[in-house]
């Protein structure tokens, strides 16, 4: 168990399963590549630099995210009658407010569509088959937990406090922001901080990952290494740990799960397949509908257009707008996602 440990700041969600005593956790199968990452990619890839999350009320999730995050905004606009927006989408006459916040090691992305103003989004389950969550990481000593419930997130975690998964320094809980987007707040001891690419003292709060829910783990896996270039560095099954069906609030909790290292500071991106309760497949919804996507920055989009256009369902042709050159997609589960190449 102690040689895993260093795998805590890379994805602390890992964790869960690698440094808990053994009576905690049945663990049905694990396999382990301490070395994959995104430094193994064939191709020219540079990480996941970017959690977008389209809502209702983005003036409401502005300050819920500021409140609960301290990230700064570094960036607002409002895009209408954009030709490249629209192509990008795959819909036309998109009107829409954006603002970017800047996290430590990432950015997160607001958008508000004018179609989309004044709808209202279901909390989703965990379970549910698409892209189910980012993470929050903080330390102990400021924990995230606390900001974003003092920012009014209602939390799905049993309990008054982050569950602690067996005393090694890290707690986690799953809460919702005011729209209901799910949220993962996992809070690190001292010992783990030093492996923080950034002053945890200054920026108190950073972002970890991207997290889908899938009815095939290996299918969705296998898309993922197709597309970033390089294999999962851990994959397992897990079940028989209470603490587990604390997080999650539902007794029982039994899954696979497998996680990529997409990035130098942290990201991970992190593939969950549920078989207590079971995710069961569902509809791909519209580029533009309420929730997560995520953005993959590469070096060269249009040789990786080109390499990919035959297996991937790619929205449209790459487009030229605000810096950089994009194209949008899905994946396999019908998750959108953006590939794009900084331009300027």
């Amino acid at each position: 168990m102690i040689k895993n440990v260093k795998f805590m700041l890379i994805s602390a969600t890992s964790l869960l399963f690698l440094l808990m005593p053994s009576g905690l956790l049945a663990k049905v199968t694990e396999s382990i590549n301490e070395t994959a990452s995104f430094k193994d990619a064939k191709y020219a890839y540079k990480g996941i630099n970017e959690v977008t999350l389209s809502v209702a009320d983005i003036d409401k999730m502005l300050v819920f995210y500021t409140s609960a995050t301290g990230f700064d905004v570094i960036e607002q606009y409002r895009v209408n009658n954009e030709p490249s927006f629209d192509k990008l989408y795959g819909k036309e006459g998109l009107s829409a407010k954006v603002a970017i916040l800047k996290a430590p090691n990432m950015q997160l992305k607001l958008v508000e569509f004018e179609h989309n103003q004044g709808s209202e989004q279901l909390r989703l389950p965990f379970y549910q088959q698409g892209i189910t969550h980012t993470c929050f990481q903080s330390s102990l000593a400021f924990p995230s937990y606390n900001s974003f419930k003092e920012a009014g997130a209602v939390m799905l975690s049993r309990g008054e406090a982050p569950v602690d998964l067996g005393g090694c320094g890290v707690t986690y809980a799953y809460g919702y922001d005011p729209e209901g987007n799910m949220i993962e707040m996992e809070q690190l001891a001292d010992k783990y901080l030093q492996k923080v690419a950034h002053d945890t003292a200054v920026h108190t709060t950073w972002m970890t990952q991207v997290a889908f829910a899938t009815p095939n783990r290996e299918k969705l896996i296998g898309f993922y290494a197709d597309v970033l270039g390089f294999e999962p560095f851990r994959l397992g099954e897990y079940k028989g740990n209470p603490r587990m069906d604390d997080i999650v609030d539902w007794d029982n909790v039994h899954l696979k799960g497998g996680w990529f290292k997409i990035g130098s500071s942290g990201e991970v991106l992190e593939v969950w397949e549920f078989i207590e309760p079971t995710t069961k497949s569902g509809l791909p919804a519209a580029t533009t509908a309420l929730g997560y996507s995520f953005a993959i920055e590469v070096d060269d989009l249009d040789a990786e257009y080109s390499r990919l256009k035959e297996r991937v369902e790619f929205i449209s042709e790459p487009v030229l707008l605000f810096g950089y050159k994009s194209v949008m997609a899905r994946d396999i589960d019908g998750n959108v996602f953006e590939m794009r190449e900084k331009r300027y």
